[in-house]
């Protein structure tokens, strides 16, 4: 083989290495491509998720904060209701304990009058 064969022979190798390089940066620019795509999507979706986070997360705050509201209001009707209840139980005992006093002076009082006016009554009845 003479020189001018080898170097048709390396022309045609190196023209089939050329296509195989010039179709292997197609497909490199295809996968970039794809790569970009999907890069591009998941950005898309990234935002959306954030922005579903957000809105999820300030939702989430405003239900602890109405909690938060809810039983502290709770916590002041409850200690209002046990004030009432102490004080109405308050008032009741110290009526009960006028009312038993009251009671108390009335019976002393219809003993007092009953050794009085029994003797007189007796005594008037029967003569």
């Amino acid at each position: 083989m003479g020189d001018l064969e080898q170097v048709r022979a390396e022309v045609v190798r190196l023209e089939a290495a050329l296509q195989e390089a010039i179709a292997d940066k197609h497909k490199a620019a295809e996968v970039g491509l794809s790569i970009l795509q999907e890069k591009e999507a998941l950005e898309l979706k990234l935002a959306q998720l954030q922005t579903q986070y957000d809105a999820a997360k300030i939702e989430v705050d405003q239900a602890n904060q109405m909690l938060a509201e809810f039983r502290s209001q709770h916590k002041a009707a409850h200690r209002s209701e046990l004030e009432n209840e102490m004080s109405l139980l308050e008032e009741s005992s110290a009526k009960e304990r006028r009312l038993t006093e009251r009671i108390t002076v009335l019976e002393t009082n219809l003993r007092n009058t009953e050794q009085v006016w029994w003797p007189f009554f007796f005594y008037s009845f029967f003569f």
